[in-house]
């Protein structure tokens, strides 16, 4: 359950450490940055794809899915609104890229 005002509330105190330990950690790894950057481009291309499908009534590609317990997608709007799906297929390439 949410806390009220949270969204009112960010915790700017961990996101700046947090953000200057990227550019360090991306410089340290390169190579494996570009290939999470690739795979990251492809799941939004491949997002993407599958919004326009949905919009032209196209049989859709396969699409990043959520996890089995995650209830926030559940609506059926996120599976038939090329808008929801495209921005569901986003969240999920970036939640993935984040977990890499």
């Amino acid at each position: 359950m949410s806390q009220p005002g949270f969204l009112a509330r960010p915790d700017t105190t961990s996101f700046g450490p947090a953000l200057a330990q990227l550019a360090p950690g991306m410089a340290r790894h390169p190579a494996e940055t570009f290939e999470a950057g690739v795979r990251y481009l492809s799941a939004l291309g491949a997002g993407m794809a599958g919004a326009v499908a949905r919009a032209t009534g196209a049989p859709p590609p396969a699409a990043l899915e959520p996890a089995a317990k995650d209830r926030r997608f559940v609506d059926p709007a996120w599976e038939r609104s090329p808008w929801f799906f495209a921005q569901r297929q986003a969240y999920l390439a970036w939640a993935r890229c984040m977990r890499e």
